[in-house]
């Protein structure tokens, strides 16, 4: 699913399972200008600073630089498949939807520590300490070389994207 912001244009991809009535996880992806990227690549930035004039339309032009926000999942479901599953739409969908310039680049912030841990666990790397950030927590980041080396990459990992 896509989300408009006030000023036109599409500025990021959002993904909520729901089974009956109930959201059991979500996961936000946000374009960033380049610019942006580097605003908090270098601590520069926090991410409530991170506005629409930050991110770029995907909808008409490929973005290289993306920011993953808000994966949360229902509380009795951490720890069980439920994040497997979240990950592999949310990025089955992104990758589908989305337009996407390779090489690209993955940013996220790693709150709290799970958060630090599912990232490692997909290979993204430190790029800032949590006492250089603004938010005060770690910035990690993932390169892309290619969608086919981004997949294989997962694969590997045990997700297979849908």
């Amino acid at each position: 699913m896509t989300n408009s912001k006030p000023g036109g244009g599409v500025t990021r991809l959002d993904f909520t399972p729901f089974f009956r009535t109930q959201v059991m996880g979500a996961l936000g992806i946000w374009p960033l200008s380049n610019h942006c990227a580097d605003l908090l690549a270098t601590a520069r930035l926090k991410e409530s600073e991170i506005t629409g004039r930050h991110m770029r339309t995907f909808r008409d032009t490929p973005a290289r630089h993306w920011y993953i926000s808000g994966i949360v999942l229902r509380p009795e479901l951490i720890g069980g498949r439920a994040i497997r599953i979240l990950l592999s739409h949310g990025v089955g969908s992104w990758l589908s939807s989305a337009k996407i310039q390779f090489p690209s680049h993955l940013l996220a912030l790693a709150y709290p520590k799970p958060g630090e841990s599912l990232l490692e666990g997909f290979n993204f790397f430190k790029i800032q300490n949590a006492d250089i950030m603004p938010n005060r927590v770690p910035l990690f980041g993932l390169p892309l070389p290619s969608k086919q080396e981004f997949l294989a990459s997962l694969k590997q990992r045990g997700l297979e994207i849908t």
